[in-house]
């Protein structure tokens, strides 16, 4: 952005206003460990928690969440009632981007690979593989080469022009925004006193 595009007290007070939600959401005595576990949430995170409502539900509950020192390393597991789901992310300066959610049974394993929608049209692909007596069989799906926000956003266009059903409605955002909340309260729970 070009300097002087946005005036510099806009700026001031957008921090500022951005620092006070985190603030109410984790505390004023806060790690910044934690902060920082917030903000990669809230950024990054909150892409795979609302995949996760789409194709599994919301969970029951968060079972245990935990942030490395940084903030960048985290690892939570939800409890869905009837099954497990974990949660886990790293950044790090590394250079790679891998992002998968897995659906595991005892005898299927489901796979959706994507990589970063940043660099348009990399490969996704789905990977099903399942165990039938001794027999493993592995079939493969893909790969698959639409760029993520152009599909993103000819849903939208289809959803304001023609009135088409959005996959997942905006209103939803809430319950994802619910879950990061109950995340940091049970890390918070869970971190040792400093």
């Amino acid at each position: 952005m070009p300097n002087g595009d946005i005036p510099d007290d806009m700026l001031v007070a957008g921090r500022q206003a951005r620092r006070d939600a985190i603030l109410s959401v984790c505390g004023v005595d806060a790690p910044p460990s934690l902060l920082r576990g917030y903000e990669v949430l809230t950024g990054l995170g909150i892409h795979a928690f609302s995949a996760m409502r789409v194709l599994l539900g919301s969970p029951e509950r968060v079972l245990a969440a935990h942030f490395g020192a940084t903030g960048t390393e985290i690892s939570i597991w939800f409890d869905y009632g009837s099954f497990i789901a974990s949660y886990e992310c790293l950044i790090d300066d590394v250079a790679r981007f891998e992002s998968s959610i897995e659906v595991l049974s005892n005898t299927q394993r489901l796979q959706v690979r994507y990589d970063t929608p940043y660099i348009r049209n990399l490969p996704a692909g789905v990977t099903f593989q399942e165990t039938v007596g001794s027999e493993n069989r592995v079939t493969e799906y893909g790969p698959y080469y639409q760029d993520p926000f152009n599909a993103e956003l000819v849903a939208f266009h289809d959803a304001v022009v023609t009135g088409a059903p959005l996959v997942d409605p905006f209103s939803n955002a809430l319950a994802d925004l619910t879950l990061c909340r109950q995340i940091i309260e049970v890390a918070k729970a869970s971190m040792s006193p400093v």
